[in-house]
């Protein structure tokens, strides 16, 4: 995996490298790898630390007492996970999992948010960055409600594939999941996502490319 500068990434914008490699020796950061499939931490355990993807993608599952999954949400490099619970003495509530290899930036959230005893500019600038990141999280749980408070597939897919729309600012984008983890992240059936997106396409909502979507007008006899 290709190594980029931490300067690259959200929660260092504004610092120069040299800065970033200091205010990690305040914060005491570490990186470490983690392979396809490798569990990161375990729902019930407490998390010291919390996580920034640096390279690869990380899922975060909810598992019911039967053993079904949930994917919550799948992060890619520059997105933090375990922020709210890293360090606070309480257990996680789902699993953390590499979707693929990783390279993980591990840091203290409690010596983050206290200014260092140089009380340096950097450091600031770091926290404010993370409050940015959560402000940023915390709209993205409000878009994924909305998502489930639909009640058909067929409205938690258009309702997912509008905001993948305006995410992407334009009409044609890549899915970034495989139909499994789809229906996983919509909380339906597979199988019957694939068929609702199968007569989405015939009635000229859509066109699926593989993991490409690209959204059509919509036909009047759908409008509100």
């Amino acid at each position: 995996m290709e190594n980029r500068m931490l300067s690259e990434y959200r929660l260092f914008a504004g610092l120069s490298e040299e800065e970033c490699q200091a205010v990690l020796g305040c914060v005491g950061g570490w990186e470490s790898p983690a392979q396809k499939g490798e569990l990161l931490a375990h729902a019930g355990e407490e998390l010291a630390a919390m996580g920034l993807v640096l390279e690869g993608r990380v899922d975060i599952l909810s598992t019911d007492y039967w053993g079904s999954e949930t994917l919550m949400a799948r992060l890619g490099p520059g997105e933090l996970f375990g922020e709210v619970f890293a360090g606070q003495g309480v257990e996680l509530p789902y699993d953390l999992v590499a979707a693929e290899d990783c390279r993980i930036l591990w840091l203290r959230p409690d010596r983050l948010m206290t200014g260092c005893c140089e009380a340096c500019g950097f450091h600031q600038r770091l926290q404010r960055n993370l409050l940015a990141l959560l402000a940023a999280r915390t709209r993205e749980m409000s878009r994924k409600a909305a998502i489930l408070s639909q009640r058909s597939i067929r409205g938690r897919l258009m309702e997912y594939l509008s905001d993948r729309a305006r995410a992407a600012g334009s009409a044609s984008f890549e899915l970034g999941f495989t139909r499994q983890r789809l229906a996983d992240y919509l909380a339906v059936d597979r199988s019957a996502m694939t068929v609702e997106l199968g007569k989405m396409q015939k009635e000229g909502i859509l066109r699926v490319e593989r993991r490409r979507i690209t959204l059509l007008t919509l036909p009047d006899s759908h409008r509100a």
